[in-house]
């Protein structure tokens, strides 16, 4: 089989098209973003902060989540899985022992291998104000790892990283 120059130079060129193709797919798929949801003030003066994770395409497996807090100016009170997939029964939420304002938040969902998908709620936290004339604080995600239900590390794609929380209470 006689090939000549031109077409060999040309399959070459595919493959490497199809190559940066495949590529591309299977980075790109594989992205996530996370965020605080808006935090609401309770009767009592407890801030109730949402976590969403969006696993964009593919079906969320499992997290873990570093989350920084000013612990001279918030307690952390509790914290629960939401939903089916991330249930407070497979749910965890550390606070460091060596560093109290290091909260370490971890899931893993047994549920389904192809739901949730898409922008889902795994958490809602709970602080208090350790000062009562406390206006504003900063919660910060230091640290997320993402995996699917296949247990593929997913690449963050966004994060908002920052909260900044208003704990004035509500004037009537």
């Amino acid at each position: 089989m006689k090939i000549s120059l031109r077409s060999f130079s040309n399959l070459i060129k595919n493959q490497y098209l199809l190559l940066f193709i495949i590529f591309f797919a299977a980075t790109n798929l594989r992205a996530y973003s996370i965020e605080f949801g808006s935090a609401n003030l309770t009767s009592d003066n407890k801030l109730v902060v949402p976590l969403f994770i969006d696993s964009a395409s593919l079906a969320l497996g499992a997290y873990n989540i570093t989350i920084i807090y000013d612990s001279n100016k918030i307690k952390y009170e509790s914290g629960i899985g939401i939903g089916s997939y991330f249930s407070s029964s497979n749910s965890s939420f550390l606070v460091n022992n060596k560093n109290a304002n290091i909260l370490i938040i971890a899931g893993q969902q047994y549920a389904s291998l192809s739901q949730p998908i898409g922008r889902t709620q795994v958490a809602s936290l709970t602080f208090s104000a350790r000062q009562p004339q406390l206006n504003t604080v900063k919660i910060n995600i230091t640290t997320a790892d993402i995996y699917d239900t296949n247990a593929n590390f997913l690449k963050p794609l966004s994060h908002s990283k920052t909260l900044m929380l208003s704990l004035a209470p509500k004037k009537n």
